[in-house]
């Protein structure tokens, strides 16, 4: 089973009008994912990790 790495939650209502109805609240990223962000975009990673925290907006 591929390791998945909750990041915390978003407020659905912001992004409904744009993309539709969305299933889950909850944001997620594979480990997948993490490598290939690695691989191919090594400096977004760093930037992810110093401003990732800053960026989420934490539903109440």
């Amino acid at each position: 089973m591929p390791l998945s790495l909750s990041l915390g939650k978003i407020d659905i209502s912001l992004l409904e009008d744009e993309f539709g109805k969305i299933q889950t609240d909850e944001i997620i990223i594979t480990e997948e994912r993490i490598n290939h962000i690695k691989m191919r975009h090594p400096e977004d990673y760093s930037l992810f990790n110093i401003y990732g925290a800053k960026t989420r907006r934490y539903k109440s």
